[in-house]
């Protein structure tokens, strides 16, 4: 059997591309709380309860996950969740944060704070 050595290359170093895909599946996941997010099911667990998502409330909440506990702008999630920076879809956007807000009633240490004029603020609490 030979060995393919550009195979072997390709294992040992991967490429950029590849490496951003790995980090993005691995951040499909997300513990939020006592609540875990899949990404790729479209859910959020608790102990007792699986809540499916809308693709919509799925995109919003990665983003969120993925910059737990710092303000994001609006017209950044604007443009991440619906590909606009029309600000008369900011009604939307408050429609989808109270929306998540709601499945996180089961479990209140988790919150979405909404900083005036700027944008929102997952809050989860710091794990050890």
């Amino acid at each position: 059997m030979e060995i393919n050595e550009t195979a072997i290359d390709k294992i040992l170093n991967y490429t950029p591309a590849y490496k951003q895909k790995m980090l993005d599946r691995m951040a499909d996941v997300h513990q939020i709380g006592q609540l875990t997010f899949d990404a790729r099911t479209q859910t959020l667990k608790s102990d007792t309860q699986t809540t499916p998502l809308t693709k919509t409330e799925t995109k919003l909440l990665r983003l969120l996950c993925l910059h737990a506990n710092e303000v994001i702008q609006r017209r950044v999630l604007l443009q991440h969740v619906w590909q606009s920076n029309d600000l008369s879809m900011l009604r939307t956007l408050h429609t989808y944060i109270n929306r998540l807000r709601k499945y996180f009633r089961a479990d209140p240490s988790v919150r979405i704070d909404a900083i005036v004029g700027t944008g929102f603020r997952l809050v989860v609490p710091e794990t050890d």
